[in-house]
């Protein structure tokens, strides 16, 4: 996973998740695209509420899910923010 301070969602690859586990509801399906941060443009498939493992902590988060991205994941502010206790260190590559 990827920790993006400039993304404001978290998303999600679409093939690393089963989509069709209802566990944590429906996905809310889109056909939207969003822009990367490079410039490609990324096609979001839905949003679903997805489990999270984060070191010891384990989160139910709704994350955005996209078929093509190049990371599993990209942690967004959406997830930092909702959770101050954690924290970055940029020069140790630690969260």
């Amino acid at each position: 996973m990827l920790i993006d301070t400039g993304s404001n969602r978290t998303i999600i690859r679409s093939n690393v998740i089963n989509i069709h586990d209802q566990r944590y509801g429906r996905i809310k399906k889109s056909s939207q695209k969003i822009c990367t941060a490079v410039g490609h443009s990324a096609d979001i498939v839905g949003i679903l509420a997805c489990k999270i493992q984060l070191g010891d902590w384990n989160l139910v988060f709704p994350a955005v899910i996209s078929s093509n991205i190049i990371r599993e994941g990209i942690l967004g502010l959406d997830i930092l923010t909702q959770y101050p206790q954690t924290s970055t260190n940029y020069d140790k590559k630690q969260f």
